[in-house]
Parts: structure tokens; sequence; C-alpha cells
């Protein structure tokens, strides 16, 4: 037997909740590929125009990219 059936709301419903909350989960996917570490951070304000802070921007800039196209590649974003 399935187990959606035996829910009390209708599949339609449940589907929709469903991407809902996997459409969250992608979201703190991406924001994980903002993740810069604090001694990185701290270097970067102290250093706003080295060359090693636009590395690190960069670095995290790919990392949103790549994130949002494996995400793109499994339908979760448009």
């Amino acid at each position: 037997m399935n187990a959606l059936l035996s829910l009390p709301s209708s599949k339609a419903k449940l589907r929709i909740a469903i991407k809902e909350r996997i459409r969250h989960l992608a979201g703190a996917y991406i924001s994980l590929a903002t993740f810069i570490d604090d001694d990185d951070l701290a270097f970067m304000e102290r250093n706003p125009k080295s060359k090693k802070t636009k590395a690190i921007y960069l670095r995290v800039l790919k990392d949103i990219e790549k994130a949002k196209k494996e995400l793109c590649r499994f339908k979760l974003l448009e």
C-alpha cells in the first residue's frame, strides 16, 4: 500500500509542501557556498583591496555558481 494514500492531506498538497521544503534546502545549500573562514574574513576586513581578498571573493562567487548549476541540474532551481 502506498504510504501517501493513507495520509489525511491530498497528494497534490503534499507534493507542493515537499517541493517547497526542497527549495528551502536548496537555498541553504547555496548559502553554504558563501562560507568564509573566520581568519579569512578578518584578513579581508583588514585588507579590503588585497589580491588575496579578491581571490576569496572570486572563490565564493565560483562556489555559488557551482551550487546553482548543481541544483539546476536536479531541477531544484529554475
